[in-house]
């Protein structure tokens, strides 16, 4: 009889304790559900911090493509064996389209499009679809070479983002004739991505001073190697003022030649951080004033004075005469550095102008004979203004270093409405 009761008590202990386990299991599953449909519902509506940014994508396929070039060479300073970039990259690749391509780690090299010289991509359109489990954004775009620029193909890729597990998965897609992003369906790949070692992510969010490093490196690439498509960042309202034509830019880039490939920022500040507006400059002093834009990710303008800006404008507005005198001499010797001759001959006095430049073309061929290619302008002593003129003995220097020669400049400036002025120089 005790053994009967004894024998009831363990299998109701063991049904207790099945039951709880069901009960527990559902309570993890329903809550571990909740949990993905909230960050989901987050990310649709564009509350969740995690939501994934253009850089957090890109840094994805950027490291799926390291792994896809370059295999007579280490990626990083660790020694990898071919078999271990192929894990790497088999790794990265979506289960479904592993599967419905037969892939294995030594078909992988006759599967996937490997790269014999490092490569990046640039994005041109972006389909971004919320899935069920994950987010999938469709990448079109060129494969580029890092070193120049150089296009070598178009490219799509389906990147799958799984926000619960912060892992992602790769589709390369194959590209016909008539592609269309629009027509590439991502359903089939609405799984959740479980963890390797391979295929985590990091949220990515650049400082400004990193996206502007970054814009800044790679529009100077594009001068160099890309003056057209350089040219099409320009901004749209900027290029129609200072550079109208592509030939006017690549004139530009012709007198930057010698510069080009040892350039690099020395100072930077915000201009308008809440619309993502930033500025620096080179140790030549020409100016970048970049804006986050598109999927390309910039717009440039060249000078701050061809369309000035609000902190011109608050600094100009708040300075005394004296001190605008100097900006304006100082926004003078940016045009002549920028090669900006039509908008320094602009500025001169009309009776200047026909007493001693009486074409552009003669004001041009005088400054290029008597300055530099980069000048750099110390003020030396200046005569309290009569009638409203202002005088100024300046010294001149080569910033580029390149001659050792100093120019002594005497200036004379009127101050009109607004930002305006207009002004005359010692001519000998």
């Amino acid at each position: 009889m005790k053994e009967k009761i004894l024998l009831r008590l363990i299998i109701g202990i063991v049904l207790i304790i099945i039951i709880l386990s069901i009960v527990l299991l559902w309570s993890n599953m329903a809550i571990k559900q909740t949990e993905l449909n909230e960050i989901v519902n987050d990310i649709e509506a564009g509350e969740n911090k995690e939501d994934i940014n253009i850089e957090t994508i890109l840094s994805c396929l950027q490291f799926y493509l390291e792994y896809c070039q370059n295999w007579q060479e280490d990626i990083y300073e660790e020694t990898l064996t071919e078999e271990e970039k192929l894990t790497y990259i088999y790794d990265m690749l979506d289960k479904q389209y592993i599967l419905d391509n037969d892939i294995t780690i030594e078909t992988i090299k006759s599967k996937v499009k490997i790269y014999n010289t490092e490569v990046s991509f640039k994005v041109n359109q972006i389909k971004k679809e919320n899935n069920t489990t994950n987010i999938s954004y469709v990448l079109y775009g060129e494969i580029e070479k890092t070193e120049n620029l150089e296009k070598i193909e178009d490219a799509c890729y389906i990147l799958n983002i799984d926000i619960f597990n912060k892992t992602f998965s790769i589709v390369p897609i194959f590209i016909t004739d008539k592609f269309d992003i629009n027509n590439v369906d991502t359903k089939k790949y609405d799984k959740l991505i479980a963890v390797n070692n391979n295929n985590s992510y990091n949220y990515v969010e650049l400082t400004s001073y990193q996206f502007t490093q970054n814009c800044f490196m790679d529009f100077i690439k594009r001068m160099i190697f890309q003056p057209e498509e350089a040219y099409s960042y320009l901004d749209e309202s900027y290029r129609k003022l200072r550079f109208p034509t592509i030939d006017s830019f690549n004139s530009y880039i012709l007198s930057m030649q010698n510069y080009l490939n040892n350039i690099q920022i020395i100072n930077y500040k915000d201009l308008e951080e809440q619309n993502s507006k930033y500025q620096c400059e080179d140790q030549y002093g020409n100016i970048y004033l970049f804006k986050r834009e598109g999927i390309n990710g910039y717009t440039v303008m060249l000078d701050d004075y061809t369309i000035e800006n609000v902190v011109f404008d608050q600094k100009y507005k708040n300075a005394d005469e004296l001190d605008k005198v100097i900006l304006n001499i100082d926004k003078f010797f940016k045009m002549i550095n920028m090669q900006d001759y039509t908008s320094a001959y602009e500025v001169l006095d009309a009776t200047f102008k026909q007493n001693y430049f009486s074409t552009q073309q003669q004001f041009e061929e005088y400054m290029k004979g008597k300055f530099f290619r980069y000048n750099n302008v110390v003020y030396n002593s200046y005569v309290e203004p009569v009638t409203n003129l202002y005088s100024f003995n300046l010294t001149v220097s080569d910033k580029a270093e390149e001659k050792q020669e100093t120019i002594d400049f005497n200036v004379i400036m009127q101050l009109l409405d607004g930002t305006d002025f207009v002004m005359s120089f010692e001519v000998e």
